[in-house]
């Protein structure tokens, strides 16, 4: 009777399907392979520390995390980490309460769904420094994804070095466990234990120099602040390929519990903008149709020229593709010797019969200093501000006569101009000839900028 009792305890109590952490061996006492269920979690700097080399396979068992960083300090020291997990919500690092330094190399490769290469959660402050050069590909999660901390005076923070290269290849999604971004800082997805929407603090990456992001899945953003998650990064380069796929978005959001959910009332929790701060160069190319290369989106979001701490910054912009700035939403740059921004400008100040827009308009402010500078202007534009030093702006033109529409630029505050070069397409004709304009609403700042015109087509007519 006694048997048949346990026999029958062990089978409601199976540890069938728990997850084997991994096992390190080595050959060699130089390199180590960890293979297992999931990666490794407890005394990982004891197991891996003492080699140069570390490679880290999980299985496809969900949850299989490459190294998953809980409630402690470590320092990992290997020259080398290669990270490789395969099963659903398997992150390749997930970091929770816990202060990390990673000093070598690190590769990460994640294959499963909702599964990122880096990912600290929203349960509590953690902190992340990778010191060496850093590679994620991820098929489905993030590259790298920062939660807003619960409680307050506490942040998520990870900090990166030089050379960052991040690829993904999701669909991009701000559902639970988000998909396809590239970095990404500001998801908000718990409850406390009593039903509430908690306080949260925010979620900050800092990326040094020499980092390329590229995503390929539709509505991928490449870099992603939302929710007051701030993101700082030098010199980059953004590729995306899928459609709806915004190279840097700063947006807004709230966080909306229905009745039924623990509580008995709906609950909503808002939260301001996002930040992107860029410190250095940045080349942003698009393939996808209705995409931005930037978008800041909401009240409290900013994208520009600074650094976290304040201070302005300058860089060479290579941008392919339009700026849109809406519902108090900033883009704030400032592009130095060999710019070359080739799109539109929407600031959203100007209603469709060319009032003033104040209820849902955002902020565009553009800085363009230097010769080799130049904005190809492809199509209406209207900016908050315009200074155009030494530099140019041209409005593209069109390839043939039939195919020329006029095209508008309207600066709603202030134009300054010193040694610019405005390059206009006109059909030189009567008065009522088409041709390209520039409107200042504010004022025009004591300067000088030349006017160069591009006839199309026109034969001239008496004035």
């Amino acid at each position: 009777m006694t048997i048949k009792k346990y026999a029958l305890l062990m089978g409601l109590f199976s540890f069938e399907g728990v997850a084997a952490e991994a096992v390190c061996s080595s050959a060699d006492g130089v390199s180590a392979v960890c293979n297992g269920d999931t990666g490794l979690v407890n005394d990982i700097d004891s197991k891996i520390n003492g080699y140069d080399s570390i490679t880290i396979n999980t299985t496809a068992n969900e949850r299989g995390y490459g190294f998953d960083f809980r409630q402690t300090t470590h320092h990992l020291t290997p020259k080398d980490i290669t990270i490789t997990t395969l099963g659903k919500y398997s992150d390749g690092i997930l970091g929770r309460i816990a202060t990390t330094t990673i000093d070598g190399n690190l590769t990460i490769k994640t294959y499963g769904e909702y599964s990122s290469g880096i990912l600290l959660q929203e349960v509590e402050d953690a902190n992340i420094t990778l010191a060496g050069a850093t590679n994620i590909y991820a098929r489905y999660g993030m590259g790298i994804a920062l939660e807003l901390t619960l409680g307050s005076n506490r942040n998520n923070i990870l900090t990166a070095g030089d050379n960052v290269s991040i690829v993904t290849d999701g669909t991009g999604s701000n559902v639970n466990r988000g998909t396809g971004y590239g970095v990404y800082a500001g998801s908000a997805y718990y409850l406390n234990a009593m039903g509430f929407i908690p306080d949260h603090s925010t979620a900050r990456i800092t990326l040094g120099n020499n980092v390329s992001v590229q995503t390929n899945g539709d509505e991928a953003h490449a870099v992603y602040a939302n929710k007051t998650g701030m993101i700082q990064v030098g010199d980059i380069a953004v590729v995306t390929r899928g459609d709806r796929a915004t190279g840097l978005k700063a947006e807004d959001g709230n966080k909306y519990v229905p009745p039924g959910t623990r509580m008995l009332r709906a609950q909503t929790q808002n939260y301001e903008g996002g930040k992107i701060f860029l410190t250095r160069n940045v080349n942003i190319d698009l393939e996808g149709a209705g995409s931005y290369a930037m978008h800041s989106t909401g009240f409290g979001s900013y994208i520009g020229s600074s650094y976290l701490g304040g201070q302005q910054s300058r860089g060479t912009y290579i941008v392919n593709g339009d700026l849109l700035a809406d519902r108090q939403g900033v883009i704030d740059l400032r592009m130095t010797q060999g710019s070359a921004f080739t799109g539109s400008a929407n600031s959203t100040q100007l209603n469709a019969d060319n009032s003033l827009n104040t209820v849902d308009n955002g902020y565009i402010y553009l800085d363009m200093s230097r010769t080799n500078s130049v904005w190809n202007m492809t199509e209406d534009s209207v900016v908050t501000r315009l200074d155009l030093h030494d530099a140019n702006l041209t409005y593209t033109a069109p390839t043939t006569f039939a195919s020329y529409t006029p095209k508008y630029l309207h600066v709603v505050e202030d134009y300054s101009g010193t040694n610019g070069i405005l390059t206009l397409n006109t059909v030189l004709g009567g008065d009522d000839s088409l041709t390209d304009k520039l409107y200042v609403l504010g004022d025009v700042a004591a300067g000088n900028t030349q006017v160069s015109i591009n006839n199309i087509g026109g034969q001239g007519a008496l004035t």
